[in-house]
């Protein structure tokens, strides 16, 4: 059977200032949005799964403790989302050739989007697969191996969306807006509470 080269990346090191409240543990149908992260990138066959903890790192470390994931602190979180993306980066093995990265405030990821970006590398070998809902781009977003070293160069608050206009993008396409959606403050929490 043929490893899945493709890694998932959770970007969970924030320090949630505007929700208040580790948004990655915040409770959506019964669990945690990041388990529910974790477990959609098992299902998809995401291998291996790395979560990027910082201002939340033992909170974190308690809820996933049983899943077969990496969990890397790290130690610059405060310096914004570029530090916990070359922290991913640096820990990925060898062999991977691509990684998904998703935003721990984002629970609208499905298994067969994940899929989808896998399947798409492995057919195509892009540089930057993204799916977009009609004309918008939403994330999660796929780097090959080739943009790993552009993604270690980032600096401040900005994840691989700044490096999106130097390569071309290949598209997928998805028909649920939800993935647009993100928790970044209490009213938004209240809003998914209201969606399902």
């Amino acid at each position: 059977m043929e490893k899945n080269k493709v890694a998932s990346v959770i970007l969970a090191g924030g320090g949630a200032k505007r929700m208040g409240y580790p948004k990655p543990l915040l409770m959506w149908k019964g669990k945690p949005i990041l388990v529910h992260l974790v477990e959609a990138s098992r299902e998809a066959k995401l291998c291996p799964i790395l979560i990027i903890s910082g201002a939340y790192h033992q909170d974190i470390q308690q809820v996933i403790r049983e899943f077969p994931v990496e969990l890397i602190y790290n130690p610059n979180w405060e310096k914004g989302q570029s530090t916990s993306v070359a922290a991913a980066i640096a820990a990925l093995p060898t062999e991977t050739e691509a990684a998904i990265f998703l935003l721990a405030d984002q629970p609208f990821i499905p298994v067969k989007l994940l899929t989808m970006l896998s399947d798409t590398f492995k057919h195509t070998h892009a540089a930057v697969i993204a799916p977009y809902v009609g004309k918008q781009r939403g994330n999660p977003l796929l780097f090959s191996r080739e943009v790993f070293p552009q993604l270690t160069q980032l600096t401040g608050d900005q994840g691989g969306r700044a490096l999106l206009g130097k390569y071309q993008i290949t598209q997928v396409v998805w028909d649920d807006e939800r993935i647009l959606f993100d928790v970044d403050t209490p009213e938004d929490y209240q809003r998914l509470l209201l969606m399902e």
